[in-house]
């Protein structure tokens, strides 16, 4: 008996489960039939404007250029906020499952799209960061880079600090010794002596015209550097302004022309000058190796005779007694072989015609 009531039972439920399939396969004829009904509205793909193609097309060549990968990207981002406006704004001529599957196809061209063009965007800031880094890099050291410093040397009379001192155009070289600047009237170069060609009261000596050309190749309408020398007057007994010339690589103009066998070295009253050990070097190696005024076939370094007198000295001219004593010469020539140099007025071997510039000194070593 409890048998025969298990069994009705499964029958009644099996019947229950029939009767619920069959509800359903009615209600989905039913959804079916309506939506044939329904079927006079658009799919949402036939809702799309003809030139909706035409312009995702236009719109991947424009990108093209920029890389594939951004292109596309770009491509899906476009075409999905284009179809979220033809669905909004066609809403209710689309039925409601192409609306659904409408908007799952937007969301997943923007989920797409999205994320490609990010990666796009910050591998182009990376490679843009990277390559402005290495353009900066030059642009950080190009401050550092200074004017190249001239080599200096202490063994040329070259001072490091030259630039310190007062920078200046030479508009005029007077002689091999003398200049004009256009801050200056006169400038005379300290510890060189040159031969003369513009003294009023001597003739042009030996070698004078070549030692002027020298300075007019060396400094004429150049920019100089004019160095005062602290041990040194500032100014010479003439009104001569007293500084160290050098040029823009830091040439000691009188250092050249000494050691080219221009000049002499020249130390004014026993006062050494700053540069006197390495102009005293110079003029050495300038004699020994008959540069300039030393050669035999110029001055053979004596500049006291004009250029218009022969080589063979002249005559020498009756001695004179001096009030200082009986020695006297004839030439400075005859009084330096003697071993005379630098007589004061009144001292042995004085004479006024050795005096040649009058300042109560005859023969000097070196004169200015």
């Amino acid at each position: 008996m409890a048998k025969k009531k298990n069994c009705d039972r499964s029958d009644r439920n099996l019947l229950l489960v029939l009767y619920q399939i069959a509800s359903i396969i009615h209600n989905m004829k039913a959804i079916r039939s309506l939506d044939k009904k329904t079927n006079d509205k658009p799919d949402w793909r036939k809702l799309l404007p003809n030139w909706f193609i035409i312009v995702i097309a236009i719109i991947f060549l424009c990108w093209l250029p920029g890389g594939l990968k951004e292109s596309v990207a770009t491509t899906l981002i476009i075409t999905s906020i284009i179809l979220l406006g033809v669905v909004i704004f066609k809403w209710k001529k689309v039925a409601a499952i192409s609306r659904i599957v409408a908007i799952c196809f937007i969301i997943a061209l923007f989920s797409i799209g999205s994320p490609m063009l990010s990666q796009v965007r910050k591998a182009e800031k990376q490679s843009s960061n990277t390559q402005q880094t290495k353009n900066e890099q030059p642009q950080q050291k190009q401050p550092e880079k200074k004017p190249e410093t001239p080599k200096l040397d202490d063994k040329l009379a070259q001072d490091v600090n030259f630039k310190q001192g007062e920078k200046d155009t030479v508009t005029e070289v007077i002689d091999g010794d003398t200049i004009r600047t256009s801050k200056h009237n006169k400038i005379r170069l300290v510890g060189i002596d040159t031969p003369e060609t513009k003294h009023p009261r001597k003739p042009v000596q030996c070698f004078g015209a070549e030692a002027s050309q020298k300075m007019k190749d060396l400094v004429s309408g150049k920019t100089v550097y004019l160095v005062a020398d602290p041990t040194q007057s500032s100014k010479d007994k003439y009104g001569r302004d007293l500084f160290y010339i050098y040029l823009e690589d830091g040439t000691n103009i009188a250092y050249v022309m000494i050691r080219e066998g221009y000049g002499h070295e020249y130390t004014y009253n026993s006062n050494p000058h700053r540069w006197q050990s390495q102009f005293r070097e110079a003029q050495r190696l300038a004699r020994e190796e008959n540069k300039g005024l030393w050669s035999p076939t110029t001055c053979s370094g004596d500049t006291e005779k004009s250029v218009a007198q022969p080589a063979v000295p002249a005559a020498p001219a009756p001695q004179q007694t001096q009030p200082g004593g009986d020695v006297s010469f004839s030439s400075c020539k005859e009084a330096r072989a003697a071993g005379y140099s630098n007589m004061r007025q009144g001292e042995p071997g004085y004479s006024p015609n050795l005096d040649r510039d009058g300042d109560g000194i005859a023969c000097e070593s070196r004169h200015r």
